[in-house]
């Protein structure tokens, strides 16, 4: 920035602008001061040994951000050489089982089929994170062998149909499309609702699916009558004395 007076300007202007560009001055000469990483600095001199986290910021010479960072992308190729090479660069940089472990169970979430973060490779993945216990090494390039080996989301009919179905109804609701929205169903209208309420004490309200007795003998009689319970209240026969009995059971007993 640079301060340009004509010799008219410099003789006939006041104090008050003398000091305004004194301060503009003054700033300009201030050195500049280079923010910051949220994490850690990015010059190397003045680079902390942890993040505010607690947790090193180095990991064996890498950088703890892209070792990480390689370590999920060689899980997700699937590669068990260099998977297993970033994981023991994690366990001796200091990042502990305990994060390892966790990264491994939150990413499931994001990389496998859902077949598989419920499967046995979820549940082996949920006895590491349970009661606090410290996972073993070997526990951990087990883990790590399975989520190679497990088929990932892109790879399953029904992981790749959850996307797309979030995908549309994430878009549904915020461009608010009324062809895509749907209407609160009358089998919603229950006893945990107002107008459920009002709806069972006049007797009409849509039980198929409710948590009450009627509701779940009327699914296990759908399931015995018709293998479905995607059907008709109305549908489902009832023996003599049958409905009054959940009746009586739900009034006086639940």
């Amino acid at each position: 920035m640079s301060v340009q007076l004509t010799l008219e300007e410099l003789f006939t202007v006041d104090k008050s602008k003398i000091e305004l560009v004194k301060d503009a001055v003054k700033e300009l000469e201030k050195p500049s001061a280079k923010k910051e990483s949220k994490w850690h600095s990015d010059t190397k001199d003045t680079q902390p040994a942890k993040a505010r986290d607690g947790l090193p910021v180095k990991l064996c010479g890498y950088d703890r951000w892209e070792a990480v960072s390689s370590f999920h992308k060689e899980l997700r190729r699937g590669d068990k050489e260099q998977a297993t090479y970033w994981l023991q660069v994690l366990l001796d940089g200091g990042m502990g089982e305990s994060y390892v472990a966790n990264y491994l169970w939150w990413i499931s979430g994001e990389e496998l089929a859902i077949s598989e973060v419920h499967g046995n490779f979820g549940i082996y993945l949920g006895m590491l994170n349970t009661h606090g216990k410290k996972a073993d090494p070997y526990q951990l390039y087990y883990a790590v062998m399975e989520f190679c080996d497990a088929r990932k989301w892109w790879e399953d009919d029904e992981s790749i149909l959850m996307r797309d179905l979030w995908a549309k109804n994430a878009k549904a609701i915020k461009e608010k499309d009324t062809e895509e929205m749907l209407l609160i169903p009358d089998y919603a209208l229950d006893g945990h609702t107002r107008k459920g309420k009002a709806l069972m004490k006049d007797g009409k309200a849509d039980l198929r699916y409710s948590g009450c007795w009627q509701g779940m003998i009327w699914r296990q009689k759908a399931m015995e009558q018709f293998g479905t319970i995607l059907i008709p209240w109305e549908d489902v026969k009832w023996e003599p004395g049958e409905l009054e009995e959940w009746e009586y059971m739900e009034k006086n007993i639940c």
